[in-house]
């Protein structure tokens, strides 16, 4: 697996349970959540754009290879005759 999408599959785990944890002391301890609400929020926004420059990069990398693979002449294969 990509480095990148380790990267991203912590970091949105990671941003949703801060969001989940700032979300539950909210009631609690008010306004004093915010940090914590606001950091898992960041985090989490950052994975879902990490996660489209992703999905950016797997499918430029994939039109890459089918315009390369384009460009390459066709193997020529020898006439054989039907079996019959």
């Amino acid at each position: 697996m990509d480095p990148f999408a380790k990267a991203h599959v912590w970091m949105t785990n990671l941003g949703l349970a801060a969001l989940v944890t700032g979300f539950l002391l909210a009631p609690h301890i008010g306004s004093s959540s915010v940090p914590v609400t606001a950091t898992g929020g960041l985090l989490w926004a950052a994975a879902a754009y990490g996660f489209v420059y992703n999905m950016w990069r797997t499918f430029d990398a994939a039109d890459r290879r089918r315009q390369m693979n384009a460009r390459q002449p066709k193997a020529r294969h020898l006439p054989t005759k039907d079996a019959d």
